[in-house]
């Protein structure tokens, strides 16, 4: 079987990923480790569900753009049988604010012309990606929605990889690269991001050589190994990862576990740094006994705790394992 084929269909995102690093993009083994919520919606998605929403509706052509998007996110919203994402009040407001400007993008093109998380695949590559905004026309014009905050000038490298897969896509599909490539930020509005011959080369290149490479290696880093499936049975992440300067993960012996009769728990743990609490987590999953190890990530630092010890808090997107 040759390596392309052990690697399976990627999206642009797992592309990244497996250039980044390869045994990220390896199957999950099993059901995986007990966590807190990551099969809730999160504002990421919230906001491209509004979006195309919108966009299907054509609320871009009513009279008052703005407040049809708007109207696209509280109905979005309100079909979560779960609780709001705590970052979407600001996300919905930013995404309300700039949405005029993809009125402009959008102009005078034909219903038929506006596509909206469109999937587009190559058979040959096995690439699949999801578009987020797709313009045809006498221009043919990729936008790709980012709700993360974007500080730097132009796109993070993983980002600009992203587009030139969709532009890949786009060629594949419709003969011809696309005119235009942009991010729409929710923090920075519209940031065009150009494509090159050389640009595309480069990013096909280095996926064929992710492709080939051993799919055992793990190069662990705090971007790629964030929402990794492998990442609480990791070896390598956890041999980097709780010295990371902004870590979110915490390794060490249960102390002593407290349970509240909420239905929450806060363990003392032994770690390589010292004793810390870890607190809030569903007391459901700690089944631990005093001496058992336990691996905790996408945890929250918080104040200093009784008697100065470094205390952590569980949130929705956290997870644990006792290896």
């Amino acid at each position: 079987m040759s390596q392309l084929s052990t690697a399976g269909w990627l999206s642009p995102t797992r592309a990244w990923r497996l250039i980044e690093c390869p045994a990220s993009v390896l199957p999950a083994a099993g059901n995986g480790p007990s966590g807190g919520g990551d099969q809730e919606v999160n504002t990421g998605t919230l906001a491209h569900r509004a979006l195309e929403r919108w966009i299907r509706a054509e609320g871009y052509r009513a009279a008052d753009p703005k407040a049809a998007l708007a109207e696209a996110a509280d109905a979005c919203a309100t079909e979560l049988t779960g609780g709001l994402p705590a970052s979407w009040r600001v996300s919905r407001a930013r995404l309300v604010a700039r949405g005029l400007s993809l009125v402009d993008l959008i102009g005078d093109r034909t219903p038929d012309q506006v596509h909206s998380e469109i999937e587009l695949e190559d058979e040959d590559l096995r690439l699949r990606g999801r578009l987020d905004l797709l313009l045809l026309g006498d221009q043919i014009v990729v936008v790709d929605l980012k709700t993360q905050t974007l500080l730097e000038e132009g796109v993070p490298e993983g980002v600009a990889f992203q587009l030139a897969v969709y532009a890949h896509l786009i060629q594949r599909n419709y003969g011809t690269l696309p005119t235009r490539t942009e991010v729409f930020s929710l923090n920075r509005g519209r940031i065009v991001v150009p494509l090159t011959d050389e640009s595309l080369r480069s990013a096909l290149e280095a996926l064929e050589k992710a492709r080939a490479a051993d799919s055992s290696i793990a190069t662990p880093s705090s971007a790629t190994c964030l929402f990794c499936d492998h990442r609480l049975s990791c070896e390598p992440h956890w041999d980097v990862a709780p010295g990371w300067p902004e870590t979110d993960a915490v390794e060490g012996e249960i102390i002593r576990v407290e349970s509240a009769a909420t239905g929450v728990s806060a363990v003392h743990l032994d770690t390589f740094a010292g004793p810390v609490w870890v607190s809030g987590i569903p007391s459901v999953l700690v089944s631990g006994a005093p001496g058992e190890r336990l691996r905790l990530v996408r945890i929250h630092g918080g104040r200093t705790g009784a008697g100065d010890l470094p205390e952590w808090r569980w949130t929705r997107r956290s997870a644990l394992a006792f290896p």
